[in-house]
């Protein structure tokens, strides 16, 4: 009987270690990919819209959080039409297992022509899209 209860406290106290971990992200393994989600655009003959700039905003409280870009990533941007609306490399700006919501602007001689919400979370590895449309045709 002694045996049995040592085993289930052990086991209990291993189960709750492992919750707790999880919780907190210590000790999680995760993969080495990194993930983005972005939001591909094309005109209505499928070719993808080259977009003159791109703002990201948290809501409430429209918060710019657009990331900054080099010269090359804004021509992959603009020769595929996919644009990031927030990746991996976002996990300290946004909280973790908790919904955040975004919109997405897109703009094209200074005339907004795409606007697109987005609700992403993080578990404790990677960026997660929770709503939100991935491919919009725009006019």
């Amino acid at each position: 009987m002694g045996n049995r209860l040592i085993l289930w406290l052990c086991l209990g106290l291993a189960m709750a270690g492992c919750t707790k971990a999880e919780r907190n992200c210590d000790g999680k393994m995760c993969t080495m990919e990194f993930r983005t989600i972005s939001v591909k655009l094309t005109d209505a003959a499928g070719s993808p819209v080259a977009l003159d700039d791109f703002k990201v905003v948290r809501m409430p409280g429209g918060e710019d959080v657009t990331r900054a870009y080099v010269a090359q990533e804004w021509s992959m941007f603009r020769q595929f039409g996919s644009y990031p609306v927030a990746s991996d490399a976002d996990d300290q700006r946004f909280p973790k297992d908790s919904n955040t919501s975004l919109i997405f602007f897109g703009y094209i001689d200074g005339r907004e022509v795409v606007t697109s919400p987005y609700v992403i979370t993080f578990d404790c590895c990677h960026i997660q899209l929770v709503s939100g449309e991935r491919e919009l045709v725009v006019d």
